[in-house]
């Protein structure tokens, strides 16, 4: 899912070339999930919760259509003045911040990796009922 139809041609024509037939692409924001609740067994987040009006809103719809025991993994630059790479520092989400974040809703956090210096990746998984 994206709000930008360029971005969704490049997975589709990704998808295409590897041959992956199970890929659905649907142009929206996170903020406004259309997807039936439950119905999702993964999502990842790569370089966008940065961009959101509200991270707990895009972090709850995420939460949402994740099926129980689902996994998000979620790709972001971590917030660091030393870090020069990547989007301005007041829009960034800390690892630790976005551990919280996550934890507040309900998620599990499986593991925090550091890429490199300027990006971190966070597995959560939606707890079983």
């Amino acid at each position: 899912m994206d709000p930008d139809r360029r971005m969704l041609s490049v997975i589709k024509d990704k998808a295409k070339e590897k041959g992956l037939t199970n890929i659905e692409l649907i142009e929206d924001y996170i903020e406004n999930l259309s997807i039936q609740n439950n119905s999702i067994d993964f999502v990842m987040a790569s370089l966008i919760l940065h961009e959101v009006s509200s991270l707990t809103k895009a972090l709850s719809n995420i939460f949402e259509v994740l099926k129980s025991g689902g996994h998000l993994l979620c790709l972001e630059y971590e917030k660091d003045d030393l870090i020069i790479e990547g989007p301005p520092m007041s829009i960034r989400i800390g690892s630790e911040e976005l551990q919280n974040a996550l934890s507040l809703i309900g998620f599990k956090i499986v593991k925090k990796t550091k890429i490199n210096d300027a990006i971190y990746t966070v597995l959560a998984v939606k707890k079983e009922n």
